[in-house]
């Protein structure tokens, strides 16, 4: 048999025929060959495509594990220490995020080590089974080219520094379990009963416990079975019923814990009440200027593939096979939308829970050009598609490859943050760490939480964070009154102060009673450190009798204080070991 380009077809194994899972489409079915790049099955070939794209995602961030941590990790970090510890969350720290993350991280430094190359391998490990879920739910409603694709994309997206790649965020974490009952989800289809409808449901809930976002994923799988219509509505409510039932359940599952923890009032205060006045803080015409500084800071490297997606998005009006998914990918995006802008704050982080689905719209406008190319000679019906996926996965590497490839973790944070002082809060913590003991408290007057992570000791307030007492809100007074009398009463051993703005971010509205109070505070303690953020390049660490003198030339610095020893405290630290840690 010869085509009519004149070439000899390759033979292939025998064609299965299955329903088709085509929105709005009623029992239809269509014919799926098992081989290949074009295949509906996963072959060899594709697997191993696969594997490559993990082992070279993986092989990038092995390069910067070590990688100090950043406020949100530090966050995670500490929360995750005082749970191994047992401590419950917000008892003694603070924040309006759901537990599960610090469950989570709990669980990496446990296994892989309390590190923050143990943590970032955590996120390797989390990255790598996002890339394998995102393959193998594309490849369960699009042929195998769109699920390579999707991968590849979402591989090469997630390791831009425009999302912060070194940083393990809780929207890392949020993709997995989300991905996961998206394919339970999808294969509960095939099945009588609503068993597999509440597994896919615990799946989301346990994505909206890692952080509130990823509740959007729920929202997309009851409004995803609400609208299949090719079923009567009675199986669809209860597939319904079971979704929100399963997803319901992790979160019960969190506020039993806190109760009997005895946490309860302050995790709902945190996470409800705080977070309903954070999240609705922000005024449309601000959420507009923060969604246009996110898109100055993320295209100019991946504008290419977002380019592609829109192509994809544009071939559910054109091309027939990508219509035929119109309720999941329109579902989808919309939901994923909806997380990313979440109190419209807009945050570069907050874009990758929108990874997956420019994934699939990538691979949807590949498979939508091949089709369209099905009639022309191979070199064109295989170059023109494979050119399309990866000249702008190959742009946005290179464009990126200083930091992927050369640059010490450090000088990547110096590009990625600036000079916030990531790489500075390792040697003021271990600078602490050394002169004091695991009973002894410690204080930061800013929103450094690494610092608390990397010395390992308890901090004297729950405000590991300070944004919330800069916000106009209406508990940021008392938040304030509270972090004073906190650190009044547990007199920490050291304080550091933080003079870097985005470790506050102050408005004109700013209530600034508590640098009132710590301009009278610091008079019980001794400067003992200074550090100056000078330059990319240059940070100037000044300690002992030099830093009590010392006038910086930045306007970005931090301060350590020790508190003035009494008699009693000056014989119960006079050992030898002790005076050679002060001396130093």
């Amino acid at each position: 048999m010869t085509s009519v380009s004149g070439v000899t077809p390759v033979a292939i194994e025998p064609k299965e025929t299955r329903p088709d899972d085509a929105d709005g489409l009623v029992g239809t079915h269509r014919t799926y060959s098992a081989t290949g790049w074009l295949s509906k099955h996963p072959n060899a070939w594709a697997w191993a495509l696969l594997i490559l794209i993990v082992l070279g995602a993986a092989a990038i961030r092995l390069r910067v594990l070590d990688a100090p941590l950043d406020r949100d990790e530090g966050e995670y970090a500490y929360f995750a220490q005082l749970l191994l510890q047992g401590i419950p969350p917000y008892a003694q720290a603070y924040n309006f995020k759901m537990p599960g993350i610090y469950a989570v991280y709990a669980l990496m430094l446990a296994v892989l080590g309390e590190t923050s190359a143990g943590i970032h391998l955590g996120l390797l490990v989390a990255t790598s089974l996002t890339i394998v879920l995102m393959f193998l739910v594309a490849a369960r409603l699009f042929e195998v080219r769109v699920a390579i694709v999707a991968a590849a994309t979402f591989a090469a997206l997630s390791l831009s520094p425009r999302f912060f790649f070194t940083a393990a965020y809780a929207e890392h974490f949020v993709l997995p379990v989300a991905l996961a009952g998206m394919l339970v989800l999808l294969a509960a289809g095939d099945h009588r009963g609503v068993a597999r409808f509440l597994a896919s449901g615990a799946l989301f809930g346990t994505a909206f416990v890692v952080k509130q976002s990823g509740g959007a994923f729920a929202l997309f799988a009851v409004l995803y079975v609400l609208t299949d219509t090719r079923r009567d509505v009675q199986r669809r409510l209860a597939a319904s019923v079971a979704l929100v039932a399963g997803a319901l359940a992790p979160f019960v599952a969190v506020c039993l814990f806190m109760l009997q923890a005895g946490t309860f009032p302050s995790f709902w205060f945190w996470t409800v009440t705080y977070a309903a006045k954070y999240g609705t803080a922000m005024s449309l015409a601000t959420g507009k200027f923060h969604l246009g500084q996110a898109l100055r800071w993320i295209l100019p490297t991946s504008y290419l593939v977002v380019a592609l997606a829109g192509l994809g998005l544009s071939a559910l009006f054109w091309d027939a096979g990508a219509r035929a998914r119109l309720r999941f990918i329109t579902l989808l995006l919309g939901t994923s939308l909806l997380a990313t802008s979440a109190g419209l704050y807009f945050r570069p982080q907050y874009f990758i829970l929108l990874l997956p689905v420019l994934g699939i719209l990538a691979g949807v406008a590949v498979d939508a050009i091949a089709r369209r190319l099905s009639s022309v000679r191979p070199t064109l019906r295989y170059g023109i598609p494979i050119a399309l996926a990866a000249i702008p996965l190959v742009h946005l590497v290179y464009l990126e490859r200083a930091m992927l490839f050369t640059d010490s973790p450090r000088q990547v944070l110096r590009t990625i943050y600036g000079f916030n002082p990531f790489p500075e809060s390792v040697e003021i913590a271990r600078y602490i760490s050394e002169r004091t003991s695991a009973d002894d408290r410690i204080a930061v007057v800013g929103s450094e939480p690494q610092i608390y992570f990397y010395a390992r000791r308890l901090a004297a307030t729950g405000y590991i964070y300070t944004y919330a007492l800069m916000e106009h809100q209406p508990y940021a007074a008392a938040m304030q009154r509270q972090m004073i009398h906190e650190i009044e009463t547990w007199n920490p051993r050291f304080v550091v102060f933080v003079n870097v703005y985005t470790s506050w971010i102050l408005t004109p509205d700013s209530d600034k009673t508590i640098f009132t109070w710590f301009d009278q505070y610091q008079r019980r303690f001794d400067r003992v450190g200074f550090v100056e953020i000078v330059s990319a390049a240059q940070t100037r660490y000044v300690w002992g009798p030099e830093a009590a003198v010392y006038a910086p030339r930045s306007d970005i610095w931090l301060a350590i204080f020790e508190r003035k020893t009494t008699p009693r405290e000056t014989d119960e630290s006079s050992g030898p070991e002790r005076r050679a840690a002060r001396d130093r």
